[in-house]
């Protein structure tokens, strides 16, 4: 008899407890990574995670390496795979895992001191994109990871603003200007918080978790916009607009919301946001509200200048190139503030091309996706859609690209692994409507 004909109340009721308990303690465990920043900067240094063991392996590598290991273990035992890679996806991944790696033994040929340099965080997404597809497999527990994760960052933006009215803060945004936190990947994570409120409302079953929503989604946006990191505001401008095109039904019902996040920020910083908005070109001089605009450009210039010199193989991963235009800001630099530059830079022509043909099909993939499903996968389709566009397209400005940071290794695991988990194949997976878990001891006769 075939697997999926066994009673679901045989399969599922001695098992869900345990894995609705392990599934959330882990999920509150990846997520509570967010919390620590990944580099040095003008918040502090690095969280305590990020200590090195030896060399430039670090704790939470060997945490997430180990906890990947682990469910690779448990697929083979069980003889068992909970993850199925689209066939259009198949091919642009293998050959940009191959481009990273081509780059980081070229950068080794070259000298490089650093080839842990952004390959790292795409052999921990190998190992992490499985983990949230083995435990996030169904709508219910779709709807479980994103509570999860916004209770995760709401207590996060909660400590940041309370720590910022005892007088914490960083006055590196804006020049002898005090905003909450510089931590980019941070302001990201507490963006995509807002954009996952901002579109889950609509499937809030009641009004209580309807305006639990609408809170959330209000505090998320509100703190994007008073961090004044523009980049961020790039991205949750991008996000919102295309989560209103994906459902156009509810541009209406989202004004209120729209308009009220506005008038608070006004309200709050008003003079500094129009400010901040009205020296966003390159070419502004201000300096106070664009001190870093020239800089900026000038990165992407002095990256240009090797790249010619280098256009088809690249310079490899690891190896510093020397900086003429920005020599206040750095002498020598490790990557590129735009994504285009950087992965042509580092892995070479073909590793652009790849890069592109990737998120083409990726992109594609997940606008079919949102077509094809229901309910809250649905939504979490059109986020995941919404908020991968917005990524790539602000890296295609003044920003790194999104994969050299782990915090956002660990966002993008979760949201692409999650549709990776819901929409893959069974392959002697058993499910019960919304209930699911692998059961090795039951094959089908």
């Amino acid at each position: 008899m075939p697997a999926t004909s066994i009673s679901p109340p045989i399969c599922v009721t001695e098992s869900l407890p345990f894995r609705r308990y392990v599934g959330t303690a882990l999920l509150f465990l990846l997520f509570a990574c967010l919390w620590f920043r990944e580099f040095e900067s003008f918040d502090g240094p690095a969280g305590i995670i990020y200590v090195q063991l030896w060399g430039n392996f670090r704790l939470v590598d060997a945490f997430l390496f180990g906890l990947g290991a682990v469910h690779f273990v448990l697929m083979m035992i069980g003889r068992r795979s909970w993850l199925s890679i689209p066939s259009s996806l198949r091919r642009p991944v293998v050959l940009f895992f191959c481009f990273l790696l081509a780059g980081a033994v070229h950068g080794q040929m070259n000298g490089g001191a650093h080839i842990f340099f952004d390959w790292r965080e795409f052999v921990l997404a190998l190992f992490l994109v499985p983990v949230f597809a083995y435990w996030i497999r169904t709508q219910r527990e779709v709807r479980m990871s994103v509570r999860i994760f916004c209770f995760v960052m709401l207590c996060r933006l909660v400590y940041i603003f309370i720590s910022y009215l005892l007088g914490g803060g960083v006055a590196a945004v804006i020049v002898d200007v005090r905003t909450p936190i510089f931590d980019g990947p941070t302001v990201s994570g507490i963006g995509l918080m807002g954009l996952m409120a901002f579109r889950f409302r609509e499937e809030a079953t009641s009004s209580a978790e309807r305006c639990c929503w609408l809170f959330i989604a209000l505090c998320g946006y509100l703190f994007v916009l008073v961090a004044f990191r523009r980049t961020y505001w790039g991205e949750l401008f991008i996000g919102t607009l295309m989560l209103l095109i994906l459902n156009r039904r509810i541009i209406l019902k989202s004004l209120p919301l729209i308009g009220l996040v506005l008038m608070l920020a006004l309200g709050m910083s008003g003079r500094m946001l129009y400010q901040r908005i009205a020296n966003i070109a390159p070419t502004a001089l201000d300096p106070v509200y664009a001190a870093t605009n020239l800089d900026h450009l000038n990165d992407i210039l002095d990256a240009f200048d090797h790249i010619k010199e280098h256009p088809i193989a690249g310079i490899g991963v690891g190896v510093p190139y020397e900086t003429f235009r920005i020599v206040g800001w750095k002498t020598e630099s490790w990557g590129v503030h735009n994504a285009i530059m950087h992965v042509w830079l580092l892995y070479g022509l073909f590793g652009l091309l790849t890069y592109l043909w990737l998120h083409f099909r990726l992109f594609g993939w997940l606008k079919v996706q949102s077509r094809n499903q229901v309910g809250v996968l649905r939504a979490f389709t059109q986020l995941t859609l919404a908020f991968a566009v917005a990524q790539f397209v602000m890296t295609l400005g003044f920003t790194p690209w999104p994969y050299g940071s782990l915090q956002n290794v660990i966002v993008t695991s979760f949201l692409f692994g999650s549709i990776l988990g819901a929409n893959s194949r069974e392959k002697g997976l058993l499910r019960a409507d919304s209930l699911s878990f692998p059961l090795t001891s039951l094959r089908p006769e």
